[in-house]
């Protein structure tokens, strides 16, 4: 079996995570730095929680 180079940002890692284990298991390390910048909306940047919202409201269908 391969070994895998180390990557930083973690997301994949976090992802697996996620999945497998509640977001609850995600480290926080991980979630900390995560931003989205969203061009076109005055430099508004979209944090962690506010992509957990996204998605909670995405998969509820709202």
């Amino acid at each position: 079996m391969p070994i895998l180079p180390q990557r930083r940002g973690g997301s994949f890692e976090e992802a697996l995570a996620g999945a497998v284990y509640g977001p609850a298991a995600v480290p926080a390390r991980w979630t900390a730095l995560l931003h989205v910048p969203l061009p076109g909306f005055g430099g508004r940047v979209l944090r962690t929680e506010d992509l957990r919202d996204l998605a909670r409201a995405l998969a509820s269908g709202h």
